[in-house]
């Protein structure tokens, strides 16, 4: 049933593309499957099945030469990025089938050329955005390093619930590089038990934490309004929006006419004269939601991030 209605999904979208009927934000929903192994935190983890599960985003920087991805037969399949420009960028996206908790092993196995006038790769978790980056291969800060594969493992710092955003994210400022990604996958998986790593005992929380989660991976969009819907709990003091646009520029506690605060979620009004400045552009826009507990210093917080993908009106 679920493949049935997904391959009417697709029908539907291509007809939409045909027929130009599709909104001027292009917000596309993708089904999550349970994990087909304990490897497994996205679809084609290992990249055996070609590209299929992965998208491609292309490129960040709104003035960035786009990047090339194509699948390969090296490393047992894998995906073959190829970046050349000033700069060059390109990101192949998933979302989590399941739940990542706090101490879960993640590996990340990627090859590439001699990586000469800083080109390098990243593991973004949770959207593309400051404090993300969770594994790069700049080390000291510099990002040459002679051909060969970097075989990292990121520790997880916190709970990540399904639905979560895993970016592969690859560019290069100026120059030419060729990387291919072979893997990610999850080196300690116990399904169902509370602890997972190698730290079997949990501290106990003295305190409750404010924890917030996407009720849908995608914002919501209708005409020229863009919903980012959440769920969060306990009630939260405050809910704070930041807004990245395509260039980059980051506007931070973005509120006033065009923003509506709602109970389980925030209405951003695109075309509102207080957001003109922006919404100016086509391209990638990430939202970040900031809940807190309180006002305090010692107040606990919790972040969520979105994307959608917007075009100038005509």
């Amino acid at each position: 049933m679920k493949k049935i209605l997904t391959k009417i999904g697709i029908i539907s979208l291509l007809v939409m593309l045909l027929l130009g009927t599709l909104p001027s934000t292009e917000i596309i929903s993708f089904a999550l499957e349970p994990p087909d192994d304990t490897n497994a935190i996205v679809n084609n983890w290992n990249f055996t099945s070609g590209l299929s599960n992965w998208i491609v985003i292309n490129p960040v920087a709104c003035f960035a030469t786009p990047g090339n991805i194509s699948w390969s037969g090296d490393y047992s399949g894998s995906a073959k990025v190829e970046v050349s420009g000033a700069p060059s960028d390109v990101s192949l996206v998933q979302y989590t089938i399941r739940a990542i908790k706090r101490g879960e092993r993640i590996k990340v196995r990627v090859a590439h050329t001699e990586t000469g006038n800083f080109a390098n790769w990243s593991l973004y978790v949770g959207g593309y955005g400051p404090g993300n980056e969770k594994l790069h291969n700049r080390p000291g800060g510099q990002g040459s390093q002679c051909a060969g594969v970097d075989e990292v493992i990121w520790t997880a710092d916190a709970d990540y619930p399904t639905g979560t955003e895993i970016r592969l994210h690859t560019c290069v400022w100026p120059g030419s590089a060729t990387f291919w990604w072979d893997k990610i996958e999850a080196l300690d998986y116990s399904q169902g038990e509370e602890t997972i790593g190698e730290d079997e005992e949990e501290e106990e929380e003295l305190e409750i934490r404010i924890r917030i989660t996407r009720v849908r991976p995608r914002p919501a969009y209708k005409g020229e309004r863009i919903t980012l819907s959440y769920f969060c709990e306990p009630e939260p003091e405050d809910i704070v929006l930041n807004i990245t646009a395509p260039n980059g520029k980051e506007y931070e506690d973005v509120h006033g006419g065009g923003v509506k605060f709602l109970r389980k979620g925030v209405m951003i009004n695109t075309k509102h004269k207080s957001l003109r400045k922006i919404f100016r552009r086509s391209g990638y826009y990430y939202f970040e939601l900031v809940a807190k507990s309180g006002e305090d210093e010692d107040s606990d917080e919790a972040r969520v991030y979105y994307y959608a993908k917007t075009r100038k009106s005509r």
